[in-house]
């Protein structure tokens, strides 16, 4: 007898215990692995992130995760943050939300078009984003040193060259005089896209543009102080790489956008 236990079922014990240790030290390495490239990460997520790398090393249950994660001060607090950079329209241009109300459930049907700011030791760039609605892939990016309308035509150009035909997909934006120019619309009259906007003073109305924006600035670095206009554009690159085939989403039912987009 050892402790009141038999020798047997204390071994037993023993080892239960060194199988457990050898396995969250595994989870825990791979977790660190995978906060490589996204820091922010959550528990839900990387919860099915390990189930899906169908390594017996990795099995946990989720709640036994969470656990894991709290005892080595890994667990992730959310931050929920929204900016706006484009700079209001003056020159008449006013369309409906056609987004109220639509239900969106195809790829290339809805794409919503925002502008972020970074900051660098020069000052502050602006990352231009096109979003399909339905996958929440970035179709196209820029980052560029000004506010001019240029750099959003170019984005919007970029997200064309992508699909066949972009005849009548929806452009859903605020009223930022970058998407309100005579440039702009030209290019989505142009391509027969249909133009919508948001509710005057009311971003909430572009929320997927929002989200998107925030998770590349708080998931992926993006709000931190950068060296440079190069820096932030080669950061920016790698983060919407990961973003789209890497970041689970909970509203694409733990799916990357990537793969949602590929499978449709």
């Amino acid at each position: 007898m050892t402790f009141g236990f038999t020798r047997q079922a204390y071994y037993k014990h023993s080892k239960i215990e060194d199988n457990r240790a050898k396995r969250d030290e595994s989870v825990l390495s791979e977790v660190r692995n995978i906060r490589k490239e996204q820091p922010k990460v959550g528990g839900r997520k990387l919860h099915i992130m390990l189930a899906d790398l169908e390594r017996e090393e990795l099995k946990i249950g989720r709640d036994q995760l969470f656990e894991l994660l709290a005892m080595n001060g890994m667990l992730v607090k959310k931050k929920v943050r929204f900016t706006r950079t484009s700079i209001s329209g003056r020159n008449g241009v006013n369309y409906p939300n056609l987004l109220i109300k639509k239900h969106i459930n195809r790829i290339n049907q809805a794409w919503v078009v925002d502008i972020t700011y970074l900051n660098t030791c020069n000052g502050f760039v602006y990352l231009y984003l096109v979003t399909d609605m339905f996958s929440r892939k970035i179709i196209s990016y820029v980052v560029a040193d000004s506010l001019k309308a240029k750099h959003a035509c170019s984005a919007l150009l970029q997200a064309i060259s992508t699909v066949d035909n972009p005849e009548g997909i929806i452009h859903h934006s605020d009223h930022g005089s970058q998407y309100c120019s005579e440039e702009y619309q030209k290019i989505l009259r142009r391509h027969h896209m249909l133009c919508s906007m948001t509710g005057v003073a009311r971003c909430y109305d572009n929320a997927v543009a929002e989200r998107v924006n925030g998770i590349l600035k708080h998931e992926f670095g993006l709000s931190k102080v950068l060296p440079s206009l190069k820096i932030a554009q080669e950061l920016a690159s790698d983060s919407i790489r990961i973003y789209n085939s890497k970041r689970l989403h909970k509203a694409l039912k733990y799916k990357t956008p990537e793969a949602v987009y590929n499978a449709a």
